[in-house]
Parts: C-alpha cells; structure tokens; sequence
C-alpha cells in the first residue's frame, strides 16, 4: 500500500501541475487573443477620429460640401465603437475607460461644429490620446509585450505617435489653407509638430517605417504653411499628402500586429483582425 501511495501521489501532483499549467497557458492565449481583437479596432478607431478632426477643422474654417463626409465617418465611429464594447466588457478597468472615451466622443459628436475651433481640435486630439493610452493599456494587461524582444517592445507606440503628429498637422494645415491665414496659436503647434516630426525621421528609418513622404510633408510645412504662401494650394491635396505620409506608420504597425498573431501560434491574423481595415 505504501509502495502504491508513494507512486501515485507524486503523479497526481504531477498531473495537476500539467493540468494547471496547460490551463493557465489557454487563459493566457484566449486573453492575448482578446487583447489583439481589441488593439486592432482601437488602431482602426483612432484613424477614424483622426480623420473627423481633419475634416471639421476645415469645415469650421469654412470649406464647404464635408458635411457628408463627416457622416460617413460617425457612422465609420459608430460600427468600430459597437465592435470593441462586448470586448472590453469582461475587464471592468478597461471597460469603464472605454465607457468615458465613448461618453466623450457622443457629447464632441452632437456639439462639434457648434463648438469654438480651437476647442474641437483639442477635443479631438484628446480622443485620440486617450484611444492610444487604452491601446498601451491593453498591451500591458494581456501580455502582449511578452511575445516581442524588448528592443521592438516600444516601436509600435513610437509609430502611432509620430502618425498622430502627421495627424495634427493635417488638419492645423489644412484648415489654414482654406482660411487663407494661419493663426499665431496654430502657427506656434505647427512649428513645435514640424520640429518633433523631423527629430523622428531617423527614428522611424530604423523601425522599418518609409519617410520619403514624411520628408515631403515637412517640406511642404516649410515651404508653403509656415511662411503663408497659400496661392493657388489646395486643402485637398494637403490633406491627401498628410494621409499618404500617415499610411507607412500604420502599415508597420499593422505588420507588428501580424508578427504578435503569428508568434501566439496557431492564431490566423484575420481572426482578430476587423474588416476593411485602413
């Protein structure tokens, strides 16, 4: 009897040791897997904001026929917002800071081109720091940093951070070519934004991120935005270059996402990843 007892107490413990490990390491996976759902649609949501301010800065310096555009981005908010709420449900810290960033996103929604322009801007960019502050968030509580080398720990931050700077003076540059002046307090962010972007240059080279465009965008800030030569300059286009030079930051991110999917295992990336994503 001892003889049988001494075999079999050391495999039952051994195999609730197994059990609890194999169990732990399947929590650890459905919560990575999670954290991965969420961050992706934070990252979608985060363009999406990025793009309403744009878009209402000129509007409220008074380009006309956005007005569509700007619907079609709220309903853009709308569906990614309707997304990410039974993903953060679960987790009640994240959930009540997902709750507050929703609650100030309505209350910008139904007041936004009725509030003063300086205060939409801000609003927004608000928004978006506080969508990047819930994406750093979830990278820590799910664990996702554990799955990367710590030299590449930071890079995805570091890109959406820089694309958020190429944000903002998409809309401050924008908007001061359709009003055809450039106000001395966005003037002031705009030349503290052209020296941040062109310290990051290097930066960005060394994460792997295109610049040729970035390069282009702070040439056009010197040439065209700062010193007011606004004749015969479009917003569209300005817009439009701003965005391209956006896309190389977004692009590594999204392929860092794809490297984090790949190394969980047998995780396929478009099982987390949304829909028609930018």
């Amino acid at each position: 009897m001892q003889i049988w007892l001494s075999i079999f107490i050391p495999l039952l413990v051994l195999l609730l040791l197994v059990s609890g490990y194999a169990h732990h390491r399947k929590l650890r996976f459905a919560r990575q897997t999670e954290g991965l759902a969420v961050v992706f649609r934070l990252r979608q949501l985060m363009a999406l904001f990025q793009d309403h301010r744009g878009l209402s800065y000129r509007v409220g310096k008074g380009e006309a026929g956005l007005e569509r555009a700007l619907q079609e981005q709220e309903v853009k908010i709308a569906h990614y917002v309707e997304q990410l709420q039974p993903l953060l449900k679960s987790d009640h810290r994240q959930g009540a800071h997902f709750r507050e960033l929703t609650n100030h996103w309505q209350r910008l929604q139904a007041a936004n081109l009725e509030l003063e322009l300086r205060s939409n801007f801000d609003q927004h960019s608000r928004l978006v720091a506080s969508t990047l502050t819930l994406m750093e968030d979830i990278f820590h509580i799910c664990r996702l940093t554990t799955q990367t080398d710590a030299a590449r720990e930071r890079s995805w931050y570091k890109v959406m951070r820089v694309a958020e700077w190429i944000g903002q003076v998409r809309a401050l540059g924008a908007g001061a070519i359709v009003g055809g002046t450039l106000w001395g307090s966005d003037k002031g962010r705009l030349l503290t934004l052209h020296k941040q972007l062109h310290r990051s240059v290097e930066e960005m080279v060394a994460l792997g991120v295109e610049t040729r465009v970035m390069i282009e965008l702070l040439d056009r800030l010197e040439q065209v935005v700062i010193p007011e030569r606004f004749d015969g300059e479009s917003a569209e286009a300005f817009f439009a270059l701003a965005t391209h030079a956006m896309a190389p930051m977004r692009y590594v991110f999204d392929r860092y996402m794809e490297e984090l999917a790949s190394s969980l295992g047998k995780l396929d990336f478009q099982q987390v990843a949304p829909r028609g994503r930018a």
